[in-house]
């Protein structure tokens, strides 16, 4: 073990511990606190298509996964909602806001709209978000679930904690569940929402609250966006890209052993 943890530091990877647990000069003694990241040429690492960021002694206890882009495209939902609330308040639709609202998905909705609109006050903002929620219904039937997500959530219940863990409100993780059919609720133990949290992804908070809430010590978090990564490798734990969505009971499972 310590030769292969030698190999690690030789590629210069960044090992990536929680707060309480930081590598030292020397070798840490709790071998399965340690989270991996290392750069896709480190072979055995990273997998050629920079997916999946662990090693295999990792030990798995909870997987938290992303919402949007991950379990489902509700995008279309968000972004019409959007501009319909901004047609309705005579807020002027900006060049490019349809790229751009859609560069931001994986954020919450609040911190999407100071970034594209960073000259609104406060009670403006929340004015666009109260008018998005009436123009919501109108394009729930936009919701599709994601490919191979039902197999995967039916294989890992049961077998590990499992949390949802969204930018979006929890009133419209509520519109999900029962828009999709089976309901996505009944698989998770936890759900974390935009609400629970003060800073949103990119920041770690979020992930940080699941895994506590799941009372688990480590997690994977399974997401699609470079927010997700970035707050999973900051709050210590792997991370898994929602592409590999078939191959994740096998991946957790490997993990495991």
């Amino acid at each position: 073990m310590e030769q292969f943890l030698s190999d690690i530091w030789e590629h210069q990877c960044a090992i990536v511990a929680p707060p309480e647990h930081k590598p030292s000069a020397s070798f840490p003694h709790r071998i399965r606190d340690l989270h991996v990241f290392c750069d896709s040429n480190v072979s055995g690492s990273v997998d050629q298509h920079n997916n999946i960021a662990f090693f295999s002694f990792i030990s798995v206890l909870g997987v938290l996964f992303d919402l949007d882009g991950t379990l489902i495209d509700s995008t279309d939902v968000h972004l019409y909602s959007f501009l319909d609330a901004l047609d309705a308040l005579g807020i002027p639709r900006k060049p490019g806001v349809e790229d751009r609202f859609r560069s931001e998905v994986g954020k919450r909705f609040i911190d999407i709209v100071m970034d594209l609109y960073p000259e609104l006050g406060e009670e403006q903002i929340r004015a666009i978000r109260q008018k998005k929620w009436e123009f919501t219904p109108k394009y729930l039937d936009r919701i599709r679930v994601l490919p191979h997500v039902y197999d995967s959530l039916n294989a890992l219940h049961g077998k590990y904690p499992l949390a949802l863990v969204t930018s979006a409100s929890r009133k419209f993780v509520q519109c999900v569940f029962g828009a999709t059919n089976p309901s996505l609720g009944m698989y998770f133990d936890v759900v974390v929402s935009a609400e629970d949290v003060s800073h949103g992804k990119p920041d770690p908070e979020p992930f940080i609250i699941a895994a506590s809430r799941l009372n688990v010590d480590t997690a994977v978090v399974v997401g699609d966006t470079e927010y997700d990564r970035i707050a999973a490798i900051r709050a210590g734990f792997s991370f898994v890209h929602a592409k590999e969505m078939e191959r994740l009971p096998e991946i957790l499972a490997d993990l495991s052993k």
